[in-house]
């Protein structure tokens, strides 16, 4: 079993919502989407000094680098891309409504919200310049897309998100804490950035 909890030290208020995870990992495991099985939430913070919840432990790698991936040889590899690309497809297939999550986030007004949000974040923890970063949010401000039927999200999926066996197969999508109810083209794109060397 593993316990999951908040990070010792100070947290911001609405980051590392055990309950919201709980919540969404308990909706999703009866779905084709590769999640942990949820065996108990606590949210009495007098038990560990934090709400927490313990879920199965299952057996794979998070992988973070190309080199970590070098020795599955390319074949291999091409088959957990792939494999993430299927388990994100089927993310955004489950119905929120059917699962018990219609109610699990704001999906009007997403793609604001969340430019506005990451162009804070990224004021708040400027270390040097980056050419053309604000040129590219506020023309993003000016033309955001119109978003597709909303799913629930993931908010940061990505190949150190997944545990993968020696297979290539994806056994759990872990690290809940940002999913909601939004644009799910935002998982593509945040996977897309993520695969692309800086």
């Amino acid at each position: 079993l593993i316990v999951r909890r908040p990070p010792l030290g100070h947290v911001l208020a609405t980051a590392h919502d055990m309950r919201r995870e709980h919540r969404v990992i308990s909706a999703l495991h009866p779905t084709a989407v590769p999640v942990p099985r949820p065996v108990l939430l606590c949210e009495d913070e007098e038990v560990l000094g934090a709400p927490f919840y313990v879920m199965e432990f299952v057996e794979g790698t998070p992988y973070r680098t190309a080199e970590q991936l070098a020795p599955l040889g390319p074949e291999r590899t091409r088959d957990t891309v792939l494999a993430l690309v299927d388990t994100l497809v089927a993310l955004h297939a489950v119905d929120p409504a059917e699962a018990g999550l219609a109610d699990f986030g704001r999906p009007e007004g997403f793609l604001d919200r969340q430019l506005r949000r990451w162009g804070k974040q990224l004021d708040a923890s400027r270390e040097r310049d980056l050419p053309g970063v604000d040129e590219l949010h506020a023309a993003l401000g000016r033309d955001l897309p119109v978003s597709p039927a909303p799913t629930v999200v993931h908010g940061d999926y990505r190949l150190d998100n997944v545990l993968i066996d020696g297979t290539g197969t994806i056994r759990a999508v872990l690290d809940w804490e940002m999913s909601t109810l939004g644009d799910p083209l935002t998982d593509l794109g945040l996977l897309v950035m993520y695969s692309t060397p800086l």
